[in-house]
C-alpha cells in the first residue's frame, strides 16, 4: 500500500471515529487543517509526514480514551502493535512512548533541494564559461 494510502485510511479514521472528550475534539480538528494542508510530496513520498500523521493518531486516540480500560489498550497498540515498518521486515522505529521520531526541519526542504542542486549546477557552468573569456580578455590586455 502506498503512503497516500495509509494517511487516507488515518485520515478517515480520525474524521469519522467521534470524538469523546475535548481534547480529542481539538485534536480531530488540527488533524484536519493540517491534513488539509499537505501537497502531493507529503502525501507520497516524505517519510516524516506519515510519522507525524502516526503520532498524531495516537494523541487522538489517548485523548479519545474516556476510562482506564481504554486508556490501557490504547498503549497497548501503540507499543505492542505491528507498525507498517514491521508489515514490510523492517526495524520497528518507534520510541519507548509508542511515537515515532521527528528530525528537525533540513535548512532546505527535501523537495526543493533539486532546486538548490539545478542552481548550484547553473552556476559553475555561467563560471565555467566566463571564467575561460575574462583569462583571454586579461591575455589580450597583457599583449
Amino acid at each position: 500500500m502506498a503512503q497516500e494510502d495509509d494517511l487516507k485510511a488515518v485520515n478517515k479514521y480520525i474524521v469519522e471515529s467521534p470524538a469523546k472528550t475535548e481534547a480529542a475534539t481539538r485534536l480531530r480538528d488540527d488533524w484536519i487543517r493540517w491534513y488539509d494542508s499537505l501537497g502531493w510530496y507529503e502525501l507520497n513520498y516524505n517519510r516524516e509526514t506519515w510519522d507525524l500523521a502516526r503520532n498524531r493518531r495516537l494523541a487522538f486516540d489517548r485523548a479519545n480514551a474516556t476510562n482506564a480500560a481504554e486508556q490501557h489498550a490504547v498503549e497497548s497498540v501503540a507499543m505492542t502493535g505491528l507498525s507498517t515498518e514491521q508489515q514490510q521486515g523492517q526495524t520497528d522505529r518507534r520510541t519507548s512512548t509508542g511515537e515515532y521520531a521527528i528530525q528537525p526541519k533540513p535548512w532546505i526542504p527535501a523537495e526543493y533541494k533539486w532546486i538548490a542542486i539545478l542552481a548550484g549546477v547553473g552556476a559553475v557552468l555561467v563560471a565555467a564559461n566566463a571564467l575561460p573569456k575574462a583569462l583571454l580578455a586579461s591575455k589580450v590586455k597583457a599583449s
